[in-house]
């Protein structure tokens, strides 16, 4: 958002405007500017308009980096993975910040389950919605793939070589268990799993496999949206 902003050069402009430019749903890119406005990251001039604050962290160079598949696409991909392996599912992108964030993009969680209460304690659930790249395995798969970052951290760098990392999540009680997802060489999003926390490795182990089979299924529906028409086409 911050690099579509610089895009855009100075003066404000419109949520309509960001939202065509980075192709994320009006509802997303208004949470993502909200979370940078009370960062100071960004300013909002009247209703629905936005620029660059000064004291802004430059945006990364490069290509504006969208998210190839729609929320429907997240929301299904998300249902099927709780329903195998986990009581709640999460995709979280990255907002290049001053610190860098992960913001949730999609949830999926039973309305009737045990972790219902706790999503809708917003005290208790907030920093599962937004909260710095090193709190937990949601942003560390996120982190280790920043450019320069991982090769200094043998955390970081061991979380890169296995592509998937497991951390103590806020909910007491419960670990989350995240993978990165990859479009081409960036880094999009992460796919996470809330799972009880056990001293027993196997569901761990079983919600890290279940993770990275989703995350190859939209890295594969990222690379078929990205295919140039006619590739691939006998000739």
């Amino acid at each position: 958002m911050l690099r579509a902003l610089d895009a855009l050069g100075p003066g404000t402009h419109s949520l309509d405007t960001l939202t065509r430019l980075t192709g994320l749903a009006r509802s997303t890119a208004h949470r993502i500017l909200q979370s940078a406005v009370r960062e100071g990251a960004v300013l909002q001039s009247g209703y629905g308009r936005y620029r660059l604050a000064p004291s802004a962290v430059s945006p990364v160079t490069g290509p504006l980096v969208n998210l190839p598949f729609s929320l429907e696409t997240l929301h299904t991909e998300l249902s099927a993975l709780r329903s195998r392996a986990g009581d709640a599912a999460l995709i979280h992108v990255p907002v290049m910040l001053r610190p860098p964030l992960r913001v949730i993009l999609c949830c999926c969680y039973d309305p009737g389950g045990e972790l219902a209460p706790s999503f809708a304690d917003g005290d208790r659930s907030g920093p599962l919605f937004r909260a710095p790249l090193y709190t937990d395995a949601a942003g560390l798969v996120l982190l280790a793939r920043l450019p320069g970052v991982a090769p200094g951290d043998p955390v970081l760098r061991r979380i890169r070589d296995l592509n998937h990392a497991r951390t103590p999540s806020v909910l007491p009680g419960w670990d989350l268990v995240a993978a990165p997802v990859q479009r081409g060489a960036a880094t999009v999003a992460s796919v996470s799993l809330l799972v009880r926390r056990s001293t027993d490795p196997g569901p761990h182990r079983r919600a890290a496999a279940e993770v990275m089979r989703t995350v190859a299924r939209l890295g594969q529906a990222a690379r078929c949206t990205s295919q140039p028409a006619g590739a691939g086409r006998a000739r």
